[in-house]
């Protein structure tokens, strides 16, 4: 039986509308591989990094940062100068995090990890750091980061800076750093040619920054700490989410656990740093408010701060067990409003007090390691 002129106009309109989004597909595909303004850095379950870049933000909001904010990556897609030409003769350390050790919001040469150089080379000759943080990471994406790129460059020294991201994660993104051991190879090879797709990078993207919105883990250039407002606590709540976040911190315990076997076995030492916040237990002395009532996320400051303080005791214990150097970066940062651009994340000031926190121990523990036993060891000044 023949088709009705008006079956025959509907098929032609499905085709059409078929063929017209896999010509924007191709061509939205194309165009992004000549030009992507959103890289991908996590590609299946690969780390991507974008070398020999630079992007300039301009911000008005806050004196706490600079106006023109300059982020250059180096030739290894990290923050820092490029690889020496002789690396066998430098102490070659490396910073790995989220977003306060990336310091997105913080110009070239004013993250803590550069100051922390700086303080360094007046100390020793031939250090070299790099600030390999990533904005949104957390350990699934470190340990990747580790085996994949850093293992190859043969630090001496790793500084993991980690905790907040790490909260209620039980699980990689399902739309990467999967681990295909076990899957058919057909899949396995299907997955990396799809993840290939600039197109699709770019909205897994998106659905990140989403997500990282969600869970209050982006970056709040706008904050003001006056309009935060106060939260009541709820105790029923509280110990509901205290449980709620058992099984995340035993993923998080194996995640750190493999992150030192890993550092170990290719001769890097690994230095951890607890995570520190705004919010908490105490006032700030630069605005007078209380940081105990204020609201942090879903809850008040003192209930936040005692949920990120379960992370970083399990940071503790895994490095007192591992015998792994540790400073307390949680306990020794101020929690001081001058330092801090968001509950989060640093100000330029918050950088240099950061740097200046850390410089004591880091010198002390290089002074004292293998590190400067070695053939190509530094000559301290």
């Amino acid at each position: 039986m023949a088709s009705s002129p008006r079956s025959k106009i509907l098929k032609n309109r499905v085709v059409a509308l078929i063929s017209g989004v896999v010509l924007s597909l191709c061509l939205g595909e194309i165009l992004l591989r000549i030009y992507n303004p959103f890289p991908a850095v996590v590609k299946s379950n690969r780390i991507v990094l974008r070398t020999h870049a630079r992007t300039i933000y301009e911000q008005t909001t806050t004196r706490k940062l600079q106006h023109k904010i300059q982020v250059t990556s180096n030739e290894l897609g990290f923050r820092g100068d490029p690889l020496p030409e002789d690396p066998e003769s430098f102490v070659k350390m490396i910073t790995v995090g989220g977003s306060t050790t990336h310091c997105l919001f913080n110009s070239d040469g004013l993250t803590w990890p550069c100051r922390l150089e700086n303080k360094l080379k007046s100390d020793f000759q031939n250090i070299w750091i790099n600030n390999a943080g990533l904005s949104g990471h957390s350990t699934y994406g470190h340990t990747l980061l580790i085996q994949d790129i850093i293992v190859k460059l043969k630090p001496e020294v790793v500084i993991f800076l980690v905790g907040r991201n790490d909260m209620a994660r039980e699980s990689p993104d399902e739309f990467s750093l999967v681990d295909d051991r076990g899957n058919n190879r057909f899949i396995v090879k299907a997955k990396e040619v799809l993840f290939q797709s600039e197109l699709l990078g770019v909205l897994i993207n998106l659905t990140r920054v989403v997500r990282a919105r969600k869970a209050d883990l982006g970056h709040h250039i706008e904050f003001k700490l006056e309009e935060q407002g106060v939260a009541a606590s709820d105790p029923e709540k509280e110990a509901n989410e205290l449980m709620r976040h058992e099984t995340y911190l035993k993923g998080y315990r194996h995640r750190l656990s493999q992150i030192i076997r890993i550092c170990r076995e290719n001769g890097i030492q690994p230095v951890f740093l607890t995570q520190p916040a705004l919010f908490g237990d105490q006032q700030d002395p630069t605005t007078g408010l209380n940081l105990v009532t204020i609201k942090a996320g879903k809850f008040n400051g003192s209930f936040s701060w005692k949920l990120l303080e379960k992370y970083n005791d399990v940071t503790r214990q895994v490095c007192r067990e591992n015998g792994v150097f540790l400073i307390e970066t949680a306990r020794l940062m101020p929690k001081d409003s001058q330092y801090y651009f968001d509950l989060m994340h640093y100000s330029d000031a918050g950088c240099e007090k950061f740097a200046e926190i850390i410089h004591p121990a880091i010198k002390e523990y290089l002074s004292r390691s293998l590190v400067l036993r070695s053939p190509h060891a530094p000559v301290h000044r």
